[in-house]
Order: C-alpha cells, then sequence, then structure tokens
C-alpha cells in the first residue's frame, strides 16, 4: 500500500486554483485533507487574485546581480545552495509577506518562549503548536522537514504520557497534531523511498506510539475520541506500508468502539474470520490488516489486539503466538505491591519487570492493591 503524500495532492490543488476551480471544489475532492488544505489554498487564491506588480529598474538589476554573484561561487565550489520551486513563481510573495509578518511578530517572542513547555491544557498550547509550523516553513529539504516532524510527534507522545501520569485525560487538540506530524512525515517518506533509515524510523516510532495509545482509551477525552480513532489508524496504516501490505487500509470508524485484548485458542471459522477462545468463542476478522497474520494456524494460542467498529464488529489489529509457559500479552495480575525498586514491582507472588515503554498513572507503595496490564 502507497501512501500519497499532501505534498503531491495540495500541488493538484493548486494547479486547479490556478485554472480557475473554486476552492471548495478541490475541498470536496478530498476531504480528508480539507482541514489542512483549506488555508493554503484560501491563500492561493487570493494571492492569485492579486495584480502582478513590476519590481523597480534598481531592484531588478541588483536582485540579478546577487544571482550572477551566487552562480559565479557555485562554479568555483565555494558556496551551495538549495532551490526550492515548489508551488510556481505565483505563490512566491506569499514568502515575502511571510517574512514581513514574522518580522512584526518579534515581539510576541517571551510568549512563543513561554509556550515550549506548555502541556495540551494549558492555553499556550496553541502558540507552541504555531512555533513548531513556522519553523517547518522554513525548512526546503523534505528529507529534513519529515525528521523534525517525527520529532514533533515524539514530543506530542511525550505530552501525552505526562497528562496521563499527572492523572489528566488525553484532549483532542494532543491528538489531531499527533496524527498530523505522523501523517505528513509518512506522505514525505513514500515519496522517498531511498531514504532507508527515515523509513526505518517512522515504522518503529508508529509501533511504539501505537501500543502506547491502545492502552490508553480509557484515559482519552469523551470528545476526543474522534481524534484518538484518526491517529491510530495512521500510526497503524504506515505500519502496514512498512509490511507491505497491499490491501485497503484500517478506518477510523474501524476504532470507534474502543480497543481490547483478546487472548486464547484461535480456529478459523472461514476465510478471513477466527473464532478466538475455544467452541463458543469471540469471532475476530483477521486480514492483511492485521500486523503478524501470517504467523496464525489454527490450534494456535495468540494474544490478538482488537479493534471494535461502532457496529460491533472486531478487527484485529496485530496479533503474537503465547509461549506455554508465558503470561499472555494483555493479562491482568491484580494484588497488593509486595516490593518496589527502580527495576520492577513484585505484585502477589508475581515479578513483573519495567521496560521503557511502561505507563505509570500512579506512584506505587509497598502495600498498596493494584491492577497491572502485562504487554509483550
Amino acid at each position: 500500500m502507497r501512501l500519497r503524500s499532501f505534498r503531491a495532492v495540495l500541488d493538484e490543488c493548486l494547479a486547479a486554483v490556478q485554472r480557475g476551480d473554486s476552492v471548495e471544489d478541490c475541498l470536496r475532492r478530498y476531504p480528508k485533507q480539507a482541514d489542512r488544505l483549506r488555508p493554503l489554498l484560501i491563500l492561493a487564491e487570493r494571492i492569485r487574485r492579486t495584480p502582478a506588480v513590476a519590481p523597480r529598474p534598481w531592484a531588478y538589476s541588483t536582485a540579478w546581480e546577487l544571482v550572477r554573484q551566487r552562480a559565479a561561487g557555485l562554479r568555483s565550489g565555494r558556496h551551495r545552495f538549495h532551490v526550492s520551486l515548489n508551488y510556481g513563481a505565483w505563490l512566491r510573495p506569499a514568502a515575502v509577506a511571510l517574512s514581513m509578518v514574522l518580522a512584526l511578530m518579534t515581539g510576541a517572542g517571551a510568549t512563543a518562549f513561554a509556550a515550549q513547555s506548555s502541556l495540551p491544557d494549558s492555553p499556550l498550547y496553541g502558540v507552541k503548536l504555531a512555533t513548531e509550523d513556522v519553523r517547518l516553513w522554513f525548512v526546503l529539504d523534505e528529507s529534513l522537514k519529515a525528521d523534525i516532524l517525527l520529532d514533533q510527534s515524539d514530543e506530542r507522545i511525550d505530552e501525552i504520557t505526562t497528562m496521563v501520569r499527572q492523572g489528566k485525560q488525553v484532549p483532542d487538540n494532543v491528538l489531531s497534531a499527533l496524527r498530523d506530524r505522523n501523517e505528513r512525515a509518512a506522505g514525505i517518506i513514500a515519496d522517498r523511498p531511498q531514504e532507508t533509515e527515515l523509513r526505518a524510523r517512522i515504522l518503529h516510532q508508529s509501533e511504539s506510539q501505537e501500543k502506547l495509545l491502545i492502552a490508553l482509551w480509557p484515559d482519552v477525552e469523551e470528545s476526543a475520541r474522534k481524534g484518538y480513532t484518526e491517529a491510530v489508524a495512521v500510526l497503524h496504516n504506515t505500519r502496514l506500508s512498512g509490511a507491505g501490505a497491499l490491501g485497503s487500509a484500517l478506518q477510523a470508524e474501524e476504532l470507534a468502539g474502543g480497543v481490547l485484548s483478546i487472548s486464547g485458542l484461535a480456529q478459523q471459522i472461514s476465510p478471513g474470520v477466527w473464532s478466538v477462545g475455544g467452541v463458543g468463542g469471540v469471532e475476530v476478522r483477521v486480514d492483511e490488516r492485521t500486523i503478524g497474520s501470517r504467523e496464525l494456524a489454527p490450534g494456535a494460542t495468540a494474544s490478538f489486539v482488537v479493534a471494535r467498529s461502532s457496529r460491533g464488529i472486531l478487527q484485529a489489529l496485530s496479533l503474537s503466538k503465547i509461549e506455554t509457559n508465558a503470561l499472555p500479552s494483555g493479562a491482568l495480575v491484580s494484588g497488593a505491591v509486595e516490593e518496589v525498586t527502580d527495576q520492577g514491582v513484585r505484585v502477589a507472588g508475581q515479578w513483573i519487570p519495567f521496560t521503557p515503554d511502561t505507563l505509570l498513572k500512579l506512584n506505587l507503595k509497598q502495600g498498596q492493591r493494584v491492577e497491572i496490564t502485562l504487554d509483550s
């Protein structure tokens, strides 16, 4: 499955607007990207209608002299530079206007600086996200831009885990920002198969982020459930593209009913449908969108991470075989805390080690009764 980049969609819409198509016509053709396309297309339409301004002769000659100096330096090997002509000459005034706006906004630098440590429940969080976007406007190298987007995506995950550890629910703004960063990075990397390191990074990052978000379904605000499903779907589809899956992508609606873990004996009922848990077990769809589906054989004991749609249909997102002498992924261990160290915790006689992905929602104390969900 190949992810079409947002840049390709934007280029097509910009060309359509230049031909005279309306902004709304373009948005109807790409409803999933409409929120990101709208402000850019409105700006493009305004620029298209702006009368052309002829430069003064002295400015024209000065500009060409600078170009000739740069060209001479490039030929002699003294200078290296990159030229970006992404959206045509008719959009270049936008860059000039943007530079002027930023120059006028320098007085707000203290606010932007203060916003850098803000969390999604802070009034300054929107300033923090806007500052990140401004930084990206001036990055001309697309591979570097993808790398920065992945860094910003990691920052969103840090914000989410901090919120949960503070006992707060996850709001929609951070989930939407996470999906946006991941989707944009995936689009850039999809157009650059030669960037193997970036591709490896986004696949590893998508896997760890998907696992974390799946564990946090109960901690997401009710009003943020749509943003949550979209964020998880983008992560899962990125993982599928890395696995070479050519089938249809996971849709956000298929996660609308939440996510859960199911473990047990698996038997195939029909192509793409399995019963988990033996006779009278739960019916689960297992297809090319299920990571690890090739490892599943009738009669195997496996653990499934399952998405429930709004209609109650269960779609397996991933699965793993269970060793008979190991506790299954998703199992619950409950009881009194007997021992706590930096390396792990002992509950009801069971030693449970901590990993880098361990998410503690409270400070564990000896004698405290807890319930711990195990992961693979």
